[in-house]
């Protein structure tokens, strides 16, 4: 009987702790500017935490490594370059590509997973991870 209720008070304690480390994942703030030129090249900066602290891919089976943006809409994905020698573990900055008018979200993957799926979160407020073209 007293090996079950310590075994029961285990399991209990572990659960916390798997939930709070879901919670640690990267997060995006925010990005500036809001809004960019039809035409591309747009220079963007996302300011959060958690990013890749290693930018450089290079050599194969390495293509995954390092941080990915895309700007995301009902319709289409468009990769946003990322300028690796201005980004950091806590901002990316990336120029946008020739994209169709409309409103964009900001997505993010970091070695290869897109932070949603590794416990992340995007802005407290979509307005500040929502880009326009236009």
């Amino acid at each position: 009987m007293r090996i079950h209720f310590i075994a029961a008070i285990f399991v209990v304690c572990q659960i916390p702790v798997s939930l709070s480390v879901e919670g640690n994942g990267p997060k995006v703030d925010k990005i500036s500017p809001v809004s960019g030129s039809v035409r591309g090249a747009t220079e963007i900066t996302i300011e959060g935490s958690g990013f890749s602290p290693n930018p450089f891919n290079f050599g194969p089976g390495n293509e995954h490594l390092g941080n990915m943006v895309f700007l995301a809409s009902m319709t289409s994905s468009i990769q946003c370059d990322v300028n690796m020698y201005y980004s950091t573990d806590n901002r990316i900055v990336c120029d946008t590509r020739r994209a169709s008018p409309g409103s964009y979200t900001i997505r993010v993957a970091v070695d290869g997973v897109f932070i949603e799926d590794i416990g992340g979160q995007y802005c407290d407020d979509m307005e500040y991870c929502t880009f326009t073209v236009c």
